[in-house]
């Protein structure tokens, strides 16, 4: 066979030479064309559940939330592997695949698991909710955002309501992780003495601000041809409005938020603070979607 080849190339010079540029061209082509990732995805596919419930300890949290999780799991189609990770008041439950299976054929598989399971968790218990659509190597970059003489609270805020939506736009990211910083509250201090004075509890003084916090629909009223639709406003959105709250009456008297408690803005409880050049600063993590063209910075 080798000698035939090698006869057919002698006799016809000129043809042989035009396959191997047509070969050479259709090569170049088709390298230039191939989709290229910088990390490419190694991995089987894998579905996270993360479940929390604030306060309860990590022994509880292992017990009673993660190893049911684990063992309803282990018995779904396709699934080659489970493991989970169990921290004060959170569960990261990670299921593995079968090479080959469509992520999207995964998720609903565990989404079936989960109904089986979901109410029999501890009370106060948040979830589960399946993770993001990328890989296990999928974070692309992290990076900090800082600023001199600046509240910690605002720096969230900025990478809350206006740095995250705007990465989730960009093609390719699956999901925006932001850590550090404090998450900006309203918090109620209570006073004792004046919840004793005007005889309120403080399933009142809850029930009220979280009624106040809410806008409604107040039908329409019909002009003629038109119609005007009637909205009323009720976000709370300054301290004055939480102020202002009114909670109960005494003697046809109304009682305010303000006369038995003190408002302040003040940060979300956390464990730990990030820190960047001896300043506070807040963390972002990107990550891309599972097997998606991968976003640079």
């Amino acid at each position: 066979m080798i000698d035939k080849t090698i006869d057919f190339s002698l006799k016809h010079r000129l043809l042989t030479i035009l396959l191997v540029v047509l070969v050479s061209i259709w090569g170049v082509i088709a390298y230039t064309s191939m989709p290229k990732d910088i990390y490419p995805d190694l991995n089987a596919p894998l579905v996270k559940i993360i479940t929390e419930n604030p306060g309860m300890a990590a022994e509880d949290v292992e017990r009673l939330i993660s190893f049911p999780l684990e063992c309803l799991l282990n018995g779904a189609p396709h699934v080659t592997r489970v493991r989970s990770e169990s921290t004060t008041g959170s569960s990261v439950v990670t299921v593995e695949f079968d090479w080959g299976t469509n992520i999207y054929l995964a998720r609903p598989i565990v989404s079936s698991k989960l109904e089986l399971v979901a109410g029999r968790f501890p009370l106060g218990t948040v979830g589960p909710i399946l993770g993001p659509v990328s890989s296990r190597i999928g974070e692309i970059f992290e990076f900090a955002v800082v600023g001199e003489n600046i509240n910690p609270i605002e720096l969230r805020s900025v990478a809350d309501w206006t740095i995250r939506y705007r990465m989730q736009g960009a093609h390719g990211v699956s999901f925006v992780i932001n850590l550090g910083g404090f998450v900006k509250q309203f918090h109620v201090y209570l006073k004792p003495e004046m919840l004793k004075n005007y005889n309120i509890t403080l399933n009142e003084i809850k029930e009220a601000i979280e009624k106040s916090n809410r806008n409604f629909s107040g039908g329409i009223i019909k002009k003629g041809t038109q119609e005007d639709l009637i909205k009323g406003l009720g976000r709370i959105e300054t301290l004055e409005h939480i102020r202002n709250t009114v909670i109960t009456s005494r003697n046809n008297v109304p009682v305010y938020v303000k006369d038995v408690a003190e408002v302040r803005v003040g940060g979300k409880f956390r464990r730990d603070a990030a820190s960047y050049n001896g300043h506070e600063a807040v963390n972002v993590s990107v990550e891309k979607y599972y097997g998606g063209d991968t976003l640079t910075a």
